[in-house]
């Protein structure tokens, strides 16, 4: 799958420089996820969960916020009329390619992390 990225949340002054409602700071999100097998238990071993699956789903999110530009709002647009993927252009406008390659390369890793995990636990001496 390829990474979601959406605005959870605006931060809006209630009057600006002659206008209503403008919106000063974005609060978003970048999710993701990805199905993987998941291992039978072995002969005689109960799985630990009620019901065995053949697959399970990692997760991975990230939040964040965007303080935008409004020193100028000259192209203002109403409140009312701002949309998810308007808001989204405003987002990626201010963040960098390289930050949200990052962004989304710390929502793979928790994935990756979940499927094949890079520690263990136990105790070395057994039962």
């Amino acid at each position: 799958m390829a990474a979601k990225w959406d605005i959870s949340n605006c931060n809006d002054w209630k009057i600006r420089d002659g206008h209503e409602k403008v919106i000063f700071n974005l609060h978003w999100n970048c999710t993701d996820s990805r199905e993987y097998p998941n291992p039978e238990p072995e002969p005689g071993v109960e799985p630990v969960t009620s019901g065995w699956t053949p697959t399970l789903t990692a997760y991975g999110s990230i939040i964040g916020t965007c303080a935008l530009n409004i020193s100028d709002i000259q192209d203002f647009t109403p409140y009312a009329e701002v949309t998810k993927d308007m808001a989204l252009g405003w987002l990626f406008s201010v963040m960098t390619v390289e930050q949200k390659a990052q962004s989304e390369a710390h929502v793979e890793k928790q994935i990756a992390n979940q499927i094949d995990p890079p520690t263990e636990s136990g105790l070395p001496w057994g039962e």
